[in-house]
């Protein structure tokens, strides 16, 4: 059950983690934004998975638990074409 919630965490991580774009992140670093001036123009890594998981968080909070239950493995269904899901 350990393992599987390090997997959940490390999977979620990298589908719902938000990034700098680019102009952002390379005012950063040359010191001319501030981190937290910058955190107001994060952005969704996967914009249309985002969309889907406002729309579905029954789905997703479900498939969340039965991954950290059972396998690290169904939230990698969720993530591809076995729900037939045209976004994905």
């Amino acid at each position: 059950m350990i393992v599987n919630l390090a997997f959940a965490i490390t999977f979620r991580q990298g589908f719902n983690s938000k990034v700098l774009p680019v102009d952002k992140d390379r005012r950063v670093r040359l010191n001319k934004m501030t981190k937290r001036e910058a955190s107001k123009y994060l952005i969704p890594i996967d914009e249309q998975f985002n969309v889907f998981q406002q729309q579905n968080r029954c789905t997703v909070y479900s498939v969340f638990i039965l991954q950290t239950c059972l396998a690290y493995k169904v939230n990698k269904a969720l993530y591809s074409f076995f729900y037939d899901l045209s976004m994905f």
